[in-house]
């Protein structure tokens, strides 16, 4: 397995702003940032590596025939990631 490049390890970043104190509590913000969205190259791919790497599971998908494919990922709910593939490219 190659080392990791800085685009690749971005999601990851991203997540540890998502994992805020008020998402944490049990009140809830109303500035809360509950999806944020990546443009992948291939939905399959990227999904292995957040559930092998991160142990995420897909909570979702949302497909439009012949466009896109967008599997959601998360831990829960609250905070999840959309990876969008868009087919015609």
């Amino acid at each position: 397995m190659t080392k990791p490049s800085f685009w690749q390890l971005l999601p990851i970043f991203a997540l540890t702003l998502i994992a805020s104190p008020a998402a944490l509590s049990d009140t809830v913000s109303p500035h809360a940032v509950e999806t944020t969205k990546f443009t992948v190259e291939d939905a399959e791919i990227s999904k292995a590596f957040y559930e092998d790497m991160l142990g995420m599971r897909e909570l979702r998908r949302f497909v439009a025939e012949g466009n896109l494919v967008e599997p959601f990922m998360g831990w829960s709910e609250d905070s999840r990631i959309g990876l969008l593939d868009f087919v015609k490219k």
